[in-house]
């Protein structure tokens, strides 16, 4: 928000989704066709009227409530839309085995033998390389996650499964990248 309190934009937005896993304190980024639902607008485009003119009478009726993938890529597509930078994204979303979508076999999951982790481990492969990508003000929030983890699954984190050498080298690649880039 302090970055963003300082910048004049239309939409401030993440072209790199950022995603943190809980079990291995790994993060990578996906560039994605969309804007994300956590992007911040202006207040006077949020409550415009979502595919049309003017204001909208209701919330339900407003740009902010349109779908994010569609109607917002078509409204901001002739504004002025900034993106965030990759080491600096307005959000990290944190993956957890205990979601109902990733890995969880009872829900709510309370213990680790609720989870099916190799599910899980096969979901978060899905999001591409992880690596340690150097996200500012997202370390203080490290140590607390760890606990978190360590908390539910009475574990310290565990290095992801079955990592090929192709990927492994990707993943090499892309923090260089980083490091020279970020």
């Amino acid at each position: 928000m302090e970055i963003a309190s300082q910048l004049d934009f239309d939409c401030y937005c993440d072209r790199f989704h950022t995603f943190h896993d809980l079990t291995t304190g790994r993060t990578t980024q996906q560039k994605r066709p969309w804007i994300a639902a956590t992007c911040i607008h202006k207040k006077e485009h949020a409550v415009t009227l979502n595919r049309g003119d003017g204001l909208a009478d209701n919330f339900i009726h407003s740009l902010f409530y349109g779908e994010h993938g569609r109607d917002w890529i078509a409204y901001y597509a002739k504004r002025n839309i900034i993106y965030a930078q990759p080491t600096t994204p307005v959000y990290v979303r944190v993956l957890s085995p205990s979601s109902k979508s990733s890995g969880a076999i009872v829900f709510p999951a309370h213990t680790l033998a609720d989870i099916d982790l190799q599910a899980y481990f096969a979901y978060v492969r899905g999001f591409g390389s992880w690596n340690h990508y150097p996200i500012r003000n997202f370390n203080s929030y490290i140590p607390k996650l760890q606990k978190i983890w360590k908390t539910f699954s009475q574990r310290d984190m565990v290095p992801m499964s079955h990592t090929s050498a192709v990927l492994r080298v990707k993943e090499l690649l892309i923090y260089i990248w980083w490091r020279i880039v970020g």
